[in-house]
């Protein structure tokens, strides 16, 4: 190899690992104050706000995909216990709905009490829903858990999908399951996955008993608005109590 300014031969290494001296019109700083080459702005020329811009702007999270499906199965998990617990609430509290004879106006329309009674008793089939998920999810992680392990038989695997039905209930796929105490997950799995069926297809009517009024007596506060209207009886016992 031969350098072409000076016409001498030199060896491949001296090329590879010659540095050339360069002059530097300012010194490189080294302290912690210095600009790592990473965050310079791409441009043709460079300033004191770019860099100033560039270095002061907030750094942005993506949120992974896995994250955001775990994120949803856990609020099919919030909303059921939150809309149960409104549920209950309503009744022990015993809140006091509306009139029969009432008319609510929203937005400019006139509902009526059966209309009002539909909505309540819609709003239930959606609690139903919420529900059924929520335990089909929790059967799902048990089975993904039991996979990797002693695995599942087909009986009781087949009941996560059928969670709402009530024949399954006495299917030979569960008490297949039953008469297996040895098998302690499947049994065990099999029990609990009972109770979630009887539970998914009660919550539906106790719902809807629940969200929808009942007649009854209630304390009004304050019926008159402050006004006393105290009715005075003159006469003796006899004539405002009549025997006859």
């Amino acid at each position: 190899m031969v350098d072409v300014e000076s016409h001498t031969p030199v060896k491949a290494t001296d090329r590879l690992l010659s540095v050339p001296n360069y002059h530097f019109t300012s010194p490189i700083s080294t302290s912690s104050d210095s600009i790592p080459l990473n965050t310079l702005p791409t441009g043709s020329h460079l300033s004191r706000e770019s860099l100033v811009n560039s270095i002061s702007k907030p750094r942005r999270f993506a949120i992974p995909y896995q994250n955001k499906l775990q994120i949803i199965s856990v609020a099919v998990h919030v909303l059921a216990i939150a809309i149960t617990i409104v549920i209950v609430q309503f009744r022990l509290r015993e809140i006091y709905w509306f009139d029969q004879t009432a008319k609510l106006d929203v937005f400019g329309m006139e509902i009526r009490a059966e209309s009002n009674t539909s909505a309540l008793q819609f709003a239930a089939k959606i609690h139903e829903a919420l529900i059924q998920a929520s335990l089909t999810a929790m059967a799902f992680h048990i089975i993904r858990h039991m996979l990797r392990g002693q695995g599942v038989s087909f009986g009781v695997l087949d009941g996560v999908y059928r969670l709402g039905s009530v024949p399954w209930l006495w299917s030979k796929g569960l008490w297949g399951a039953l008469h297996k105490p040895s098998q302690y997950q499947n049994f065990l799995f099999a029990i609990g996955l009972a109770m979630a069926a009887v539970y998914a297809n009660v919550i539906a009517p106790s719902s809807a008993i629940l969200l929808t009024p009942t007649l009854d007596w209630w304390k009004v506060h304050d019926a008159f608005n402050g006004q006393n209207f105290t009715t005075l009886i003159t006469g003796n016992s006899s004539r405002v109590f009549p025997s006859y």
